[in-house]
């Protein structure tokens, strides 16, 4: 299945990058599938919680018969610019000193695997997963815009602007962590010095 799913185009970004944030950037990616297990607990609940919220948004927007909003205006006009911000801090990664990197795999060695990041390993995945899910996520509002405004359109649209803001929730604790981390090394760094 693995092999069929990476000659259909889009699909196999999809594939390929969601399996490694599943793995939380472990290099076994690139040979295994995660368990559906792994996949509920890494996506699957914020997929979850986006469609319970999505739907509760969906039937607030109908009960309360507000008619002139559309969830994918807002998402449309929001995520573009979280894209943007995002690829900004990707490329970024690139330029992460490596006794940063040093520190942080070590760091993960001697932690046992009690510590909720894999390495280094895991910034890669942690980053480029949000920005895959605005893409997609700004693609189904394009076709969204297109149909006619009813209930389960604006379902859709509220949950997918729901899973954006879960998933961007997820890139700025991203940031927050390897900024916080660098500047625990860089401290430890001068004191040695």
């Amino acid at each position: 299945m693995r092999k069929k799913l990476n000659k259909i185009p889009i699909i196999s970004v999809l594939f390929r990058i969601s399996n490694a944030y599943v793995y939380k950037g472990d290099p076994v990616h690139f040979v295994k599938t995660a368990s559906i297990g792994m996949w509920m607990d890494r996506i699957g609940k914020s997929i979850l919680f986006s469609i319970a919220l999505g739907f509760i948004i969906s039937i607030s927007l109908s009960y309360n018969k507000i008619e002139n909003y559309r969830p994918e205006d807002t998402i449309l006009a929001i995520f573009p610019s979280i894209l943007g911000f995002g690829i900004g801090v990707f490329a970024l990664l690139f330029a992460l000193p490596t006794e940063f990197l040093d520190k942080l795999r070590q760091t993960v060695e001697d932690s046992k695997g009690k510590s909720k990041i894999s390495g280094p390993e895991m910034l890669p995945s942690d980053m480029a997963f949000p920005l895959l899910v605005y893409s997609l996520i700004m693609l189904c509002s394009v076709i969204l815009k297109v149909l006619p405004v009813g209930d389960i359109s604006n379902t859709i649209a509220a949950t997918l602007l729901v899973y954006g803001l879960v998933v961007t929730f997820e890139l700025l604790n991203s940031i927050f962590m390897t900024a916080s981390y660098m500047l625990i090394v860089r401290r430890e760094k001068d004191s040695k010095q």
